[in-house]
């Protein structure tokens, strides 16, 4: 009564089709005979009953003189299926058999040839047409030959042309070059761990003077939270330094990490088991016996050192000194004015790696805005701390929105309490002193972390550029680093994509070099690199940020939520907070929906509980 829904095999179909096909030509076949017949005898041919008909062609259809389109008691009617031969007549009137076509393929693989022909038929008819086509277009398809030949011709031409130029560029920047002590390839103002990094790998071109200028002599401490995520550990291990910083004590994996939001949502993620039990290529590659931590911490005082030296070790000239100013000479050399002698160093590239104030690049103009947020850093004394089993807590208060704290439990018992103060936010930079010692003397959740007998350091204080700068390259001279703001404001990291930016930065250096071009233009590739592999990163943190100062319930919803959902939303927060996983896992719609209900629930709680 209704047709199967169920629809046939492929074999099935193209049987039916050949069977159709088969019916068909059996007709025709049929018609011709019965045509030629009636020619010769002058009589109808005989039906089956013995009757004579009147065949008339209609389609693949046939029809009697006395019925059918004409009236009377036969309608449209097929020759029968009985009928295996036709007769047709042959010379002097004599009859012979017309063989009939083949029966249908009855196999799958006879069926899978029969359509295999019926396509190659149908692929030489087109051919065919196509043929003709060509023949009456020849002169048409001539002239699109022509035309395409010359093309062709006219790129050749213009590759050759550009060969020749870059060839005749790279010759004259060859001959502009000066051998003197004073005078280098690139220079690299800043020894921090960008500076070191770029050096580092500019240094492995062996045609190439790298001169890093530091201001303060080594070992020197930087303000900061003191986190190595795993893609710093991968440069570290580049430079043969990762295994000496285990071997000798002065890092400490990060396994137990506890957060706490705004309005009291917490949870307590164990790095150990969640985000380490990856078997991610690079870790397996970077040291396989060694447990699956996924975060180091290592003091800055100690860290900065070594990866300056392993600059050094690498080919890399290092010069303890300030910068005074730099002038671009019309010869194709900086001229960058130091307080030490030799007094004048002349360099090719200039490489500006000299902190978030980065006079160097805001003297040049190309840099305009102060550093736009605030770090400030004291050290719990060993024993008098009662840190517990936590190696990591971050903390978002509620007066320091957007700004954060991180609590990291170092090395030898020490912990290291990290405030970061953002833009956008209530407190004002001058005020940021007094507010520090608010928050560790009154903020119940960090007495509560500490203790009421932790011994703190005196805080330091440093600035901080977050969210990148609009361009860091111009004509022989680019930024890096905290000088171009390659710092995430929602983690505070800056190590790990410093770190990349050099790496980045030396590639397109080398390159430069190679073709004999420092344009501004060319090292624009700088600036397209650095964007496709974090500058967006960096932009979503900052509006992400912004967002978070008029809602800040969102951080306790997304708390919550990462708290019951388990092991999979604490190892994406893991990766997250680490940078091996792309802060938009947040904005995914079932994570997105989990967090706004948590964060108007609490909200609401605030409200009538208040």
């Amino acid at each position: 009564m209704f047709p199967s829904l169920r629809a046939r095999p492929w074999w099935r179909r193209a049987w039916s089709s050949l069977e159709r096909e088969h019916e068909a030509e059996r007709q025709r076949s049929a018609l011709e005979g019965a045509a030629a017949s009636t020619a010769v005898t002058g009589r109808p041919p005989a039906t089956p009953d013995g009757r004579g008909v009147e065949r008339r062609v209609q389609g693949h259809r046939f029809y009697p003189s006395g019925g059918g389109i004409g009236g009377g008691r036969s309608s449209n009617t097929r020759v029968s299926s009985q009928r295996t031969r036709q007769r047709r007549p042959g010379i002097g009137g004599a009859q012979r058999e017309l063989p009939l076509p083949p029966p249908p393929a009855s196999s799958p693989v006879q069926i899978f040839l029969a359509v295999c022909k019926k396509y190659l038929r149908a692929l030489k008819s087109q051919a065919l047409l196509a043929r003709a086509w060509a023949a009456r277009h020849r002169w048409a398809l001539l002239c699109v030959l022509l035309g395409a030949c010359s093309g062709s011709f006219m790129l050749l031409l213009y590759a050759v042309y550009r060969r020749r130029l870059a060839r005749a560029r790279k010759a004259k920047f060859d001959v502009r070059r000066i051998e003197s002590p004073t005078h280098f390839d690139v220079c690299v103002v800043g020894g921090g761990p960008a500076g070191s990094t770029c050096a580092f790998y500019l240094a492995r071109e062996k045609n190439l003077r790298v001169l890093v200028i530091e201001r303060c002599k080594m070992p020197r401490d930087k303000v900061c939270g003191d986190v190595l995520a795993p893609q710093v550990q991968v440069h570290l291990q580049r430079m043969s330094l990762l295994t000496g910083i285990l071997s000798e004590g002065i890092g400490k994996w990060l396994s137990i990490t506890g957060f706490v939001g705004m309005r009291g949502g917490s949870f307590v993620a164990d790095t150990a088991s969640s985000c380490g039990s990856r078997e991610s290529s690079w870790w397996r590659w970077l040291d396989p016996t060694r447990p699956r931590e996924d975060v180091l911490a290592v003091q800055r005082i100690l860290l900065d050192e070594r990866i300056l030296s392993a600059a050094r070790a690498e080919g890399a000239n290092v010069l303890t000194a300030t910068v005074s100013s730099a002038h671009f000479e019309p010869d194709g050399y900086w001229r960058v004015q130091i307080d030490q002698d030799p007094g004048v160093i002349y360099a090719r590239m200039l490489i500006a790696a000299d902190g978030a104030e980065s006079a160097l690049a805001r003297s040049i103009g190309l840099v305009s805005s102060p550093p736009n947020a605030l770090c400030t850093r004291a050290f719990a004394k060993p024993g008098t701390h009662n840190f517990g089993q936590l190696d990591q807590v971050v903390y978002f208060p509620m007066r320091w929105k957007p700004g954060f704290v991180t609590m990291t439990h170092e090395m030898e018992d020490y912990v290291s309490v990290c405030c970061f103060l953002l833009p956008g936010g209530r407190i004002e930079p001058h005020h940021l002193a007094e507010e520090y010692a608010r928050l560790l003397s009154h903020n119940e959740t960090i007495r509560k972390v500490l203790g009421p007998r932790a011994v703190l350091s005196r805080a330091r204080s440093a600035p901080l550029r977050v969210g990148g700068v609009p361009l860091a390259v111009s004509r022989h001279f680019l930024v890096l680093g905290d000088a171009a703001g390659h710092v995430d404001s929602l983690s505070g990291q800056g190590l790990q994509y410093g770190m990349e930016a050099a790496e980045i930065a030396a590639k397109v250096v080398r390159k430069a070099f190679r073709a004999g071009d420092l344009s501004s233009h060319f090292l624009r590739r700088y600036q397209r690199a650095v964007d496709r592999a974090f500058g967006w990163e960096l932009w979503l943190s900052m509006k992400v940020s912004q967002f978070l100062v008029r809602y800040p319930f969102l951080v306790d919803g997304a708390a919550t939520v990462v708290r019951r959902n388990g092991d999979d939303f604490v190892e994406a927060w893991c990766s997250i907070r680490s940078g091996q996983r792309s802060k938009l896992w947040f904005l995914r719609p079932d994570v997105t929906v989990m967090i706004l209900v948590d964060a108007l629930l609490q909200y609401v709680n605030s409200k009538l509980y208040r």
